[in-house]
């Protein structure tokens, strides 16, 4: 039996009623999703106009140099207002402002950060890296970091300097030390000062107040007055590190070895912008009684030397012998003979590498690279001198590895390299 017309026209309107209905469905899905995705935009770039509002009020409220603060917020307010930083994400944002700041202002302090103060501060229990005594009597610290300091650092920098109070002298490294607390520069200072004394200053704007820098007048342990010092620093030296150095020069208490420092001294505070973002800025400028100011200029050395530490060294030296590093080594070196049987003598006779040891007479001779004979003076079983005619520092140690002998060259900066024999 054939359907009816009837039955069949209802039919189709149903089904032309049901793609009407799906296709509707559909735009009223993606309606939704734009809706969605619009007002996400939106969000998104009110939330990065409040974080050039919140980063222009801190600038304005706290930045060392109201000038420079007013144009940084005039530049930025610029760029929010022609959608410069629309539609960034966090990373690039970040990158953007703070590339923009950088083209008004050099200074390496402000920045806006991603990382929370906790995660950038360097503190360590290991600020003491090492404590020696090199050759001629001359001690030698070297520290990474000045920490906060609490009462157990204090006594393990009273134990440090305790093992060099009988030294003749003692080489202060801050080579590649970032810096730190100002507490642990005053205590260090204060070992070597007889008095509190005022070493630094500087003057925070914002407050219209000053904070001074003072040497420790008491410390753990004994002090060191007149101890004669060198203050070791270079390129990577920073922040209170590079007080610290100047500090020892403006004083008077050593001389400054190496290469100029960083120069970033302004006291520096994290302000918070919003929940995962911060600006470092600079808040307060050096204003010291010797009337230095070495931001963006960094602490010149007395004695610029790319190799400060053997330089430092000789010079001690020579402080404390009166003589020469070469006349005093040479002479030093008789002073405690040691005799060794020839049985001993001849395991250590052979090439190691491009040196070559050899024995005349029961004794034994180092000839080096160039050509040039020394000749070894024994210091006890494995370890040798060399009676010098040129100005090179270092001593030859022989050790057994794996049952071959090995030549160590170990330099008096503490450094050495190893010659396997052939």
């Amino acid at each position: 039996m054939k359907p009816s017309s009837s039955s069949s026209s209802s039919k189709v309107h149903n089904k032309l009623k049901q793609v009407y209905l799906f296709h509707m469905l559909v735009v009223l899905v993606f309606l939704f999703f734009l809706s969605c995705h619009t007002t996400t935009d939106h969000k998104v770039n009110k939330e990065e106009q409040d974080v050039i509002s919140s980063i222009t009020n801190i600038l304005e409220k706290n930045y060392v140099d109201k000038e420079i603060a007013t144009e940084l917020s005039r530049m930025l307010k610029e760029n929010k207002s022609s959608g410069k930083y629309e539609g960034l994400d966090n990373t690039i944002f970040v990158a953007r402002v703070n590339r923009d700041i950088r083209s008004i202002v050099n200074d390496r302090h402000l920045q806006v950060m991603t990382n929370s103060p906790s995660k950038k501060l360097p503190w360590s229990k290991s600020s003491i890296l090492k404590v020696d005594v090199l050759e001629g009597n001359i001690g030698y610290l070297k520290l990474s970091v000045f920490p906060n300091p609490n009462k157990e650092y204090y006594g393990q920098m009273a134990n440090a300097l305790g093992l060099l109070k009988d030294t003749n002298g003692i080489i202060i490294d801050l080579s590649d030390n970032g810096g730190g607390h100002p507490d642990a520069v005053s205590n260090l200072l204060g070992y070597f000062v007889e008095n509190k004394t005022l070493y630094d200053s500087f003057y925070v704007p914002s407050i219209d107040k000053s904070f001074e820098y003072t040497t420790r007048g008491e410390v753990k342990g004994h002090k060191l007055m007149n101890m004669p010092l060198g203050i070791i620093v270079n390129e990577r030296t920073a922040s209170v590190a590079e007080l610290c150095a100047l500090a020892f020069q403006n004083l008077q208490l050593g001389k400054v070895y190496g290469t100029t420092t960083m120069g970033l001294v302004n006291l520096a505070e994290y302000y918070p912008i919003n929940d995962s973002l911060y600006l470092l800025a600079s808040k307060g400028k050096q204003k010291n009684p010797f009337n230095v100011n070495i931001e963006d200029k960094g602490v010149i050395p007395d004695i610029r030397s790319d190799n400060a530490i053997v330089q430092a060294h000789l010079d001690l030296i020579k402080k404390a012998h009166g003589s020469s590093f070469k006349d005093w080594y040479n002479k030093s070196l008789g002073k405690t003979p040691v005799k060794l049987n020839d049985s001993l003598i001849n395991t250590y006779v052979g090439n190691y590498g491009y040196l070559t040891i050899g024995k005349k007479d029961s004794t034994l001779y180092y000839n080096d690279e160039m050509g040039f004979s020394y000749q070894m003076i024994p210091l006890n079983e494995n370890t040798f001198g060399l009676k010098l005619n040129s100005d090179e520092r270092f001593r030859l140690i022989f050790k057994e590895n794996r049952g071959e002998v090995m030549l160590i060259k170990k330099y008096f900066d503490g450094s050495e390299i190893s010659y396997e024999r052939l």
